[in-house]
Order: structure tokens, then C-alpha cells, then sequence
């Protein structure tokens, strides 16, 4: 009789742990689904100022009054779509705690660990800092822009807007070189794998592409913005939105392959019932404002 009722409490106890487990993973499941619509959404506001540059350039070679207006509309909208790019990297640090709260609460179970929740136990990554200087920055030129244009004093917006590009340079060139570490930490894995038949990896992807792309962009903008203070007044009025528009397309470009990849993955997880992390690109979220 002791043994049928220690059969079924353990029965019990492993139903509840199942439970809870799964449980788990569906939640760390949905809160990686909201961080992909963030991403579709940072995407998204940026499409504006890819239209600004493309306007600009046109505006150069046309004297179309219409291109002027959409210009100035476009020029006058940019704060509001800098405001939702500080709401989309607010969220993502919000989110990105939880998801890594979550991961702590399932590695427990998996362990057969009952740990009680805490704040501290959830170490801060090289991405949480980035993501946490990126709002700064963005703040900071939403509000470089709003004192610059009612003091009349250009100088103190180009200086925000050079501090934000030179960070998303070096975020985007961190972000490449660990993205060439884990590409080529792949390669020695899968030779592993063909010279060990029982050794099996798992399956990682690669996004060297995509931080490839972005850090070009990164690059082609610190560029345009050094060239526009440097020599503002021997350029060729089309190099400036010639520049900004290869730049933004690039960034823009980079950000949608991973989103690609980050819902592919959450694809493979679905299919799977694995619990596992999509990767994450430093400077995934980049502020066009900050580099327009």
C-alpha cells in the first residue's frame, strides 16, 4: 500500500512539473513571438527615412514643388517615428528581462530545482547594455532635435546625431565580429560532425549576413554624417541623400534578414517543442533618426 502511494505521489509530482514545464516554454514561446512584431515594427519605422533620403535626392535633380512639400511633411514626421523607435527599445529591454527570467524559471525545472525568483539572479548580457545605451541615445536626439530647432542652433543637433551614428558603428561592428565567431565555431563543429558520425551538433544559424549588411550601413552613415560636417560646403548637394539612402537600405536590409531568421527559428521551436533562443544581433534595433 506504501508503495502504490509513493508511485503516485512521484506520478503526480512528475504530471505537475510536466505541466509546469510546458507551461513555461509556451509562455517563453509567445514572449519570443511579441519580440519578432518588435522587430517588424523597428523595421517599420524606418521606412520614412528611407523615403526622406530618396526625396531628397530627387528634390536635387527636380524642381518639383510637390517633392518639396512631401519632403517637409516627411522632415516634420521624423520625431514621431523616433518616439515609437525609444517605444520599440523600452520594449525590448522589457521584454528581453523576461525572456531571460523565463529561461532561469525552465533551467530550474529541468534541473529539478525549485528556486524562488529573483531579479538579481538574472545576469545582464553585453546586448542588455547596448540596448540600454541605444534608448539613452535616442532620447537624447529626440530631444537634441526639439531644443535645436527652437534655439535656432544646428550644432547641437549634428552633435547627437554624431554620437548616435558612431555608436551604431561600433554596436554593429561588435555585432559582426561575434556573428564571424559563431560562423566560424559552426564550421569547426560540422567537421566535427563528418569526421565523428556518432558526434552531433546542433544546428545554429547564421547570421554573419545580415550583421555584415548592417554594419556596412553603419558604416556608409558615419560616413555621410562626417563628410556632411567636415566638408558641408564643397559636397554636391545629391551625395548627402545619395549616401543616406544606401545606408538606410543597407541597415534596413540586415534587420529584415534577421527577422527572417528569428522567426524561422521560432518556426523550428513550434515544430520541435524545443525551448530554444533564437539568436540576437547587437544593434538589432537601430534608431534612422539617430543617423539620418
Amino acid at each position: 500500500m506504501t508503495g502504490v502511494t509513493k508511485d503516485s505521489l512521484n506520478t503526480k509530482f512528475f504530471s505537475q512539473v510536466t505541466r509546469g514545464r510546458e507551461q513555461l516554454e509556451q509562455e517563453l514561446l509567445t514572449l519570443k513571438k511579441r519580440e519578432l512584431r518588435r522587430q517588424y515594427v523597428s523595421l517599420a519605422t524606418m521606412v520614412p527615412f528611407a523615403l526622406l533620403m530618396a526625396t531628397e535626392l530627387t528634390k536635387v535633380y527636380s524642381d518639383n514643388v510637390l517633392l518639396s512639400v512631401i519632403s517637409v511633411g516627411l522632415g516634420h514626421a521624423l520625431p514621431l517615428f523616433a518616439l515609437m523607435s525609444l517605444v520599440c527599445t523600452l520594449y525590448l529591454i522589457y521584454n528581453n528581462r523576461k525572456i531571460a527570467e523565463k529561461k532561469l524559471e525552465l533551467e530550474n525545472i529541468k534541473n529539478g530545482e525549485v528556486v524562488e525568483k529573483r531579479e538579481r539572479d538574472i545576469p545582464y548580457t553585453v546586448d542588455d547594455y547596448f540596448n540600454y545605451a541605444d534608448a539613452v541615445l535616442i532620447a537624447s536626439v529626440i530631444v537634441a532635435s526639439i531644443v535645436s530647432e527652437a534655439l535656432e542652433q544646428g550644432i547641437i543637433e549634428d552633435v547627437a546625431f554624431s554620437i548616435s551614428s558612431a555608436f551604431y558603428f561600433v554596436a554593429s561592428a561588435i555585432s559582426c565580429y561575434r556573428e564571424y565567431k559563431k560562423s566560424k565555431e559552426c564550421e569547426s563543429s560540422k567537421e566535427q560532425e563528418n569526421s565523428d558520425p556518432n558526434e552531433k551538433s546542433e544546428k545554429k544559424t547564421d547570421n554573419l549576413p545580415a550583421a555584415s549588411l548592417m554594419f556596412a550601413g553603419s558604416s556608409v552613415l558615419l560616413i555621410r554624417r562626417i563628410m556632411l560636417i567636415a566638408l558641408a560646403s564643397f559636397l554636391h548637394p545629391a551625395i548627402g541623400p545619395a549616401l543616406g539612402l544606401v545606408g538606410i537600405t543597407l541597415l534596413m536590409v540586415g534587420i529584415g534578414l534577421t527577422a527572417c531568421s528569428y522567426n524561422k527559428e521560432l518556426e523550428d521551436i513550434k515544430v520541435k517543442g524545443k525551448g530554444t533562443s533564437p539568436g540576437n544581433i547587437v544593434g538589432g534595433n537601430v534608431n534612422a533618426m539617430g543617423v539620418v
